[in-house]
Protein backbone atom coordinates (compact mmCIF):
# COMPACT_ATOMS: atom_id res chain seq x y z
CA UNK A 1 0.00 0.00 0.00
CA UNK A 2 2.78 2.13 0.06
CA UNK A 3 2.30 3.08 -3.73
CA UNK A 4 -1.15 3.72 -5.06
CA UNK A 5 -0.37 5.42 -7.86
CA UNK A 6 -0.82 3.12 -10.26
CA UNK A 7 -3.23 0.98 -9.27
CA UNK A 8 -5.41 4.53 -8.88
CA UNK A 9 -4.38 5.17 -12.68
CA UNK A 10 -5.58 1.94 -13.79
CA UNK A 11 -8.86 2.29 -11.70
CA UNK A 12 -9.17 6.15 -13.77
CA UNK A 13 -8.57 4.49 -17.05
CA UNK A 14 -10.87 1.91 -16.85
CA UNK A 15 -13.72 3.92 -14.92
CA UNK A 16 -13.45 6.43 -17.42
CA UNK A 17 -13.56 3.92 -20.23
CA UNK A 18 -16.31 2.16 -18.41
CA UNK A 19 -18.38 5.53 -18.25
CA UNK A 20 -17.61 6.69 -21.84
CA UNK A 21 -18.98 3.68 -23.34
CA UNK A 22 -22.20 3.84 -20.81
CA UNK A 23 -22.65 7.44 -22.23
CA UNK A 24 -21.51 6.69 -25.89
CA UNK A 25 -24.46 3.93 -26.20
CA UNK A 26 -27.56 6.56 -25.28
CA UNK A 27 -26.44 8.76 -27.59
CA UNK A 28 -26.26 6.60 -30.25
CA UNK A 29 -29.70 5.13 -29.69
CA UNK A 30 -31.00 8.89 -29.77
CA UNK A 31 -29.29 9.93 -32.92
CA UNK A 32 -31.03 6.59 -34.45
CA UNK A 33 -34.18 7.77 -33.20
CA UNK A 34 -34.29 11.24 -34.25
Amino acid sequence: MGRPGPKIKALRLSGSQALGSHFRIPENFKNRKI
